[in-house]
């Protein structure tokens, strides 16, 4: 997480020695730290389940003690920043810097010991304004892990997801369709009249196009 922290904050700098090196230290940090934390789910046998068990507490505890220190919303609120930066043209993103973002993203998302520190209302919020960047970035890589983020953060409950959605639909048939459909029947969305109509209207253009992977 410091070394994340350390890499967004070289990132609005001019394109340097130092800024490289700690955009590698990022990359570095961030597949040690997907790697030692990878979490199997088959099955053990008794013996190995106890030490399995052991280690994940151990991996839970030390996370813990990481995050409470380099709190995952802080990191996510700089990248924020960044994107909006990039945005502007006021800095150039690397590529090496969105794809290990998204990949350390997609992680939290995907393991249990990370998903409590990355599933708060902040970081969701922080996730639906760098996705459409992350989404639309030239490395396929990165697009996959931000349609699986999308779908994993329920980004759906955001306004301006939904709407990126229906104007994009035609680039993200099938991650369009997930969305608006769970934003339709999501409770705890609140969707128009209006919006419904214009959710409708989308699918129609995507069944008439034979846009769908599955009917």
């Amino acid at each position: 997480a410091a070394a994340a922290a350390a890499a967004a904050a070289a990132a609005s700098r001019p394109s340097t020695k130092r800024a490289n090196e700690s955009e590698f230290v990022y990359f570095a940090a961030v597949e040690i730290l997907t790697r030692t934390s990878h979490q199997e789910n088959h099955e053990q046998q008794d013996g190995k389940q106890v030490a399995l068990r052991k280690q994940t507490k151990m991996v839970r505890f030390s996370i813990d003690a990481a995050f409470e220190r380099h709190p995952i919303d802080s990191w996510l609120s700089r990248l924020r920043e960044q994107v909006d930066l990039h945005r502007s043209k006021r800095i150039v993103l690397s590529d090496l810097f969105v794809q290990v973002s998204a990949k350390f993203i997609y992680h939290g998302w995907c393991v249990d010991t990370f998903r409590t520190h990355f599933d708060t209302a902040p970081n969701r919020e922080a996730l639906a304004a760098v996705m459409p960047l992350f989404l639309g970035w030239p490395n396929e890589a990165v697009r996959h892990h931000a349609q699986e983020i999308a779908l994993r953060a329920r980004l759906h409950q955001y306004a301006s997801i939904c709407s990126f959605m229906v104007e994009q639909h035609s680039k993200y048939p099938d991650l369009c369709c997930a969305l608006l459909t769970h934003a339709l029947v999501d409770a705890n969305v609140q969707v128009t009249r209006l919006q419904v109509q214009t959710f409708l209207g989308t699918f129609v253009k995507l069944l008439k196009a034979g846009a769908l992977s599955r009917p």
